[in-house]
């Protein structure tokens, strides 16, 4: 669709592993016309001084942080952000105007507000949790069609949901009822941890 063409793309949090995965997806794909990437720790430096794989991508540099400037700019916004900044950036963000917000913390999975403070902790915006579909294009598909903010899934329910739908069929030819997938993610190789 032309709708789908030339689209402008910012990936906030682009230094983490998701967002480094983003910008290596997105800058391949032939719809996106311009990617820019936002990061607190890395602003000013090549996008593959921190994600190698990205050197293909000419001329990409981890721009600062600018929420309302992202969404005022891009047709898609990502939030690859650690779990709890996309609630307290989202007020700002749709103050901006943005189109299609995609996030992939747990800030927005859960539309029940008493479950969302059970098991995450307090929200600052439970108002907005309403909004959000939940869901994998892979698998959603057609329920996403006119969302305008996505709740991605997290990463095990990505792997069981996309494997399994691959696996399913094979699954019942061999007799599997039920297999788990463990997918392995983390921060930037620069993080520090604390044991």
């Amino acid at each position: 669709e032309a709708r789908m063409r030339n689209l402008n793309c910012a990936v906030l949090g682009a230094s983490w592993y998701v967002g480094g995965e983003l910008l290596r997806l997105l800058a391949a794909h032939p719809a996106v016309a311009t990617l820019r990437a936002f990061s607190e720790s890395h602003a000013g430096r090549p996008w593959s001084a921190v994600h190698p794989a990205l050197l293909h991508a000419a001329g990409g540099a981890f721009e600062a942080p600018d929420a309302r400037g992202a969404a005022a700019w891009a047709d898609v916004l990502f939030l690859a952000l650690p779990h709890g900044r996309s609630q307290r950036l989202v007020p700002e963000i749709d103050g901006a105007g943005a189109r299609l917000v995609i996030d992939t913390a747990a800030d927005f999975r859960v539309r029940d507000a008493t479950l969302v403070e059970a098991f995450y902790g307090p929200h600052a915006c439970l108002e907005q949790l309403p909004g959000w579909r939940y869901g994998l294009a892979d698998v959603a598909g057609a329920r996403l069609a006119g969302a305008h903010r996505i709740a991605a899934p997290g990463c095990f329910a990505l792997a069981e949901s996309s494997a399994g739908e691959r696996d399913s069929r094979a699954a019942v030819l061999v007799g599997v009822t039920d297999a788990r997938y463990t997918p392995l993610s983390g921060p930037p190789r620069d993080a520090a941890f604390k044991a």
